[in-house]
């Protein structure tokens, strides 16, 4: 089911995925300190908020962000849920799984999908995928070094190539639907992108070490990407206009190391420092 929103002229939409809660290694901490060091309007869960449909594996850590999260519905927050590869038939704590949500904003429209759609491979060997899914599971839970599981869920993202598969097919679909932004999860690697006047967000994970996340804000006059989004101002304020990182990107990014704040300043608008 895809939600299609109206135009919003002001928005703050925190955006976060692959919680994989149930999972031995799923970040839990890394969760909770996100939502409550950001300000935002509305938090989009882009998909996996479960490991698995065996709810029996959630953890009192995994709890207490299930907990939090009600917090915030109760609040007023608006929160959208996104169903992603591993959430299965669970239902969500409220409201309803989503397939999509798009926004309007002044600056074109931003969609926000798990992202597996655009994977090919577990559609095309879902048997496979399950056996590979089993199989890291339990590579977490008995072997105790993050740096192992890292490795091994970057080695096998690498190998299949999903990283740029993903990104090149979400890039694709925005530019058939006439979407400016497109944001997904999935692939557990956290980057801004931007190709053909198409920028594509990925959120990352939080799985491991990985505090994933991000943060748009827009005006009439302005569209900020935060990848870092529970960054202190100061730090924020330290980094200053990084803008040409995404301003006119040809090919794959550049191997460099992460930029945390990414401003996209868009024709006639002003970059503001919050």
């Amino acid at each position: 089911m895809t939600r299609t929103q109206r135009q919003k002229p002001y928005g703050s939409m925190l955006i976060i995925s692959d919680l994989h809660l149930g999972s031995p290694n799923c970040n839990a901490e890394g969760i909770l300190e996100t939502l409550r060091n950001t300000r935002f309007e509305t938090l989009v869960i882009n998909g996996d908020a479960y490991d698995n449909p065996n709810l029996h594996r959630l953890r009192r850590p995994h709890r207490e962000v299930l907990s939090y999260i009600w917090n915030l519905h109760n609040r007023r927050k608006e929160v959208v849920w996104i169903r992603g590869n591993h959430d299965g038939d669970i239902l969500p704590l409220f409201n309803e799984w989503l397939t999509e949500i798009v926004v309007g904003t002044p600056h074109g429209k931003l969609a926000v999908l798990h992202g597996h759609q655009f994977d090919h491979f577990i559609r095309k060997y879902p048997i496979t995928t399950e056996i590979a899914s089993r199989t890291y599971y339990y590579v977490q839970r008995f072997v105790k070094s993050h740096r192992f599981s890292e490795y091994v869920k970057y080695t096998s993202k690498s190998w299949l190539d999903v990283i740029r598969r993903v990104r090149v097919r979400a890039i694709d679909y925005a530019q058939r639907n006439d979407y400016r932004f497109v944001a997904c999860g999935h692939v557990h690697h956290r980057e801004v992108f931007t190709e053909d006047d198409i920028t594509y967000i990925n959120s990352g994970s939080f799985m491991d070490r990985a505090q994933g996340g991000v943060l748009i804000n827009w005006d009439p006059n302005h569209f900020e990407i935060r990848e870092n989004p529970c960054m202190s101002q100061q730090s924020f304020d330290e980094l200053g206009n990084v803008s040409h990182h995404v301003a006119d990107v040809r090919g794959d990014p550049p191997q460099s190391d992460p930029v945390e704040v990414l401003h996209i300043v868009l024709p006639g608008s002003t970059l503001i420092h919050n």
